[in-house]
């Protein structure tokens, strides 16, 4: 822990971890890890408004569908919903499960990691637009992002999508 300060005396950071590592019995620098003050001030800012650190997300669990993964399942290639929370944001906004997201906000799906970091990215109350493969039937869907902190763990209809079993 501590801050992270440069060579002006101005924090930078708080640092989280530090790992080291030791060859032939010498302790040698490791790599340091801190959290951007940017970063730390927003949270510490909302901790002390709300109570609380929102974080954004939609309610659902994907999992990527790589080109070889659509091939062998004749699937298109992008994000399946695997599973959707009961009442959250993307059940509220008519997604289902093993649709299949192609592009937010008009950016390609590339990555699983990529797509989880958009929205991490976003604020709660954001909207995120969605253009998803339901079947044969290519739609958009706008999600407004609210507090996972909020959702419950309830999945719509109790299930998870069972195109991969």
């Amino acid at each position: 822990g501590g801050p992270l300060i440069n060579c002006y005396g101005q924090v930078i950071g708080i640092n989280t971890m530090k790992m080291g590592s030791y060859y032939a019995g010498t302790s040698v620098e490791g790599l340091g890890f801190a959290i951007p003050i940017d970063k730390a001030v927003e949270v510490v800012e909302e901790l002390i408004t709300q109570g609380h650190v929102a974080r954004p997300g939609i309610g659902v669990n994907v999992i990527e569908i790589t080109e070889e993964n659509a091939e062998e399942y004749d699937l298109h290639p992008g994000i399946l919903i695997y599973s959707v929370t009961k009442n959250g944001p993307a059940h509220k906004a008519g997604l289902k499960v093993d649709d299949i997201v192609t592009a937010y906000d008009g950016i390609n799906v590339t990555t699983q990691g990529d797509f989880v970091d958009y929205i991490k990215d976003k604020r709660v109350g954001d909207t995120v637009s969605l253009e998803i493969i339901r079947g044969d039937e290519e739609i958009t869907i706008d999600v407004t992002l609210g507090d996972i902190n909020e959702l419950g763990d309830e999945l719509v209809g109790n299930r998870t999508s069972s195109l991969f079993d």
